[in-house]
């Protein structure tokens, strides 16, 4: 357990939520600009901004308004601006629903590099293969408790009468 006090918490967590937080009606430069401002980030905001558009494939868009942007865009731009304070802790809720195979890939590789980085990485997912490929630990959750709470290979080992993770998931939830 680690303990922070809340202020320097809360400049430890990252959250990228699951419905979109961006304006529309302003680039995306500018969006991650309030966000730097609002999480009262430290240093050159254009380069951070810069930096971190590159590091998410997603520089050469960042002079357009949101509203030109498809949504895998937005939600890169909305992992974004959760990483401009370079958390330690990143909470992101669904953060593949809905989109193409293409960014699906892309985020679960950032969610890969984040994690080789040393952060540690939260998030829901109704996608088995999402937890088989990129989850440590997992917390299955019905009726809001938990029914289990440790490694896929635990998971495996309750339930060795079922072949695979998806047959488990679909007993547990039926």
């Amino acid at each position: 357990v680690i303990y922070y006090d809340e202020k320097d918490f809360k400049k430890k967590l990252g959250y990228v939520p699951q419905s979109n937080a961006l304006y529309d009606n302003l680039t995306g430069f500018d969006n991650l600009s309030f966000y730097y401002d609002i999480l009262g980030v430290k240093g050159n905001k254009k380069e951070i901004i810069n930096k971190i558009g590159k590091y998410l494939d997603i520089e050469k868009h960042l002079d357009k308004k949101v509203s030109k942007y498809s949504g895998g865009m937005k939600r890169k731009l909305d992992i974004a601006a959760a990483l401009l304070n370079n958390p330690e802790i990143l909470i992101m809720d669904e953060p593949t629903a809905g989109l193409d195979i293409v960014t699906r890939n892309s985020i679960a590789s950032l969610i890969k590099d984040l994690n080789k980085e040393g952060k540690t990485v939260i998030f829901t997912s109704h996608y088995v293969s999402e937890m088989k490929n990129l989850c440590d630990k997992i917390i299955l959750l019905k009726d809001k408790k938990i029914i289990f709470q440790g490694s896929i290979k635990e998971l495996n080992n309750e339930y060795p009468e079922i072949k695979s993770i998806e047959e488990i998931y679909l007993y547990l939830y039926s």
